[in-house]
């Protein structure tokens, strides 16, 4: 029996990856840290503070507490997330080992970081230097150049098939449109002003379609596994079992849900509501299938987990962070050999 060791930069990645034993990674940290602050700061808090009656004031009051807990130390976790697989992504054997690659990734990112930092210690330093909106144009430009670099270092992946180079790209519309809608780059043009109004009403059912079709093409050729994806088809089931009878029996609370937790404006038209209610169906049965198994693929699970739960238009810090560091993940995942739950193997 002989034992065939990982280089020394494949150690490093799983040291890193690995921070707490029993197999609870950083990156899993992060998911159930984001999951906590999706349930509890950006879908419970809002509900609460409207029906403050609802629940006794001591449980109230300590579920506001604890969403707003889960509120800063997401952000900040994430943020930490961020550097660490990106020094991960930037080492020997990374998803940016080049010498280019690394030194656009590591100038764009440190530029990401510094300014978010900025705004979460120094935010009245920094509104009057830049100033916020400035500041947010900013963050949300750098997300995006840092997003396009990690999708262009997947594509020549041999380990990546083609499902999974179209699912990086198309996970990249989210940000275009929402930086296009918001401040009008390429649409300001007066012959472009028709495409513009086109956006404004439709960009948020491309942005989710274009999630549910990543997910969709993460999930195309895969051998089906009675154990885990039955398990997961149930989720999935529930999940958008709920979201359909509240969708049938009271549409204003299923579009003010959708709003407070991914910042989208659902629409009236019944295919545009089709088109959310099967992006959801399809993003949530391919986070479950990939979370249940092991190694890489539970990892491109998380990835895809955090690039949801960060909306289909992330705006503030820890939402576009959660979009980096899912992002990051997939990216990480798709060098590891997806049949092999680690990095080394016995011969």
């Amino acid at each position: 029996m002989l034992t065939v060791s990982s280089p020394p930069s494949d150690r490093t990645r799983i040291s890193l990856l690995a921070l707490i034993g029993g197999g609870l990674s950083l990156p899993a940290i992060l998911s159930l840290s984001a999951v906590a602050e999706f349930l509890l700061f950006r879908l419970l808090q809002p509900l609460l503070r409207a029906a403050p009656s609802l629940l006794p004031g001591w449980l109230t009051s300590g579920l506001l507490s604890a969403g707003t807990f889960f509120a800063h130390f997401s952000g900040l976790l994430s943020l930490v997330s961020l550097l660490a697989l990106l020094f991960v992504a930037m080492r020997e054997r990374g998803i940016a080992s080049h010498p280019v690659g690394r030194l656009g990734l590591g100038m764009m990112s440190l530029f990401f970081v510094s300014l978010a930092s900025l705004e979460i210690l120094f935010p009245k330093l920094l509104a009057e230097t830049i100033g916020l909106v400035r500041a947010q144009w900013l963050m949300q430009t750098s997300s995006l150049c840092l997003s396009v670099l990690l999708a262009l270092a997947v594509i020549p992946r041999h380990t990546a098939t083609l499902w999974h180079k179209l699912a990086m790209v198309l996970l990249l519309v989210p940000p275009v449109l929402l930086l296009e809608n918001q401040w009008h780059l390429l649409t300001s043009r007066e012959l472009m002003q028709r495409v513009s109004l086109v956006l404004i009403l439709y960009g948020p059912t491309l942005a989710t379609a274009s999630l549910g079709g990543a997910g969709l093409l993460l999930l195309t050729r895969r051998t089906w596994n009675w154990a885990t994806d039955s398990l997961a088809l149930l989720f999935t089931s529930l999940i958008v079992g709920v979201m359909t009878l509240l969708l049938l029996a009271a549409p204003a609370a299923a579009a003010r849900l959708i709003y407070i937790a991914f910042d989208l404006q659902l629409p009236h038209q019944p295919l545009a509501q089709g088109i959310y209610m099967g992006s959801l169906a399809v993003w949530s049965l391919a986070v479950f299938s990939l979370l249940f198994r092991r190694g890489a693929l539970r990892l491109r699970g998380m990835g895809l987990l955090l690039v949801g739960l960060a909306g289909a238009q992330p705006r503030t810090i820890h939402q576009e962070a959660f979009y980096l560091v899912g992002l990051l993940c997939m990216a990480e995942s798709l060098l590891i050999d997806r049949d092999r739950p680690s990095l080394s193997s016995e011969v």
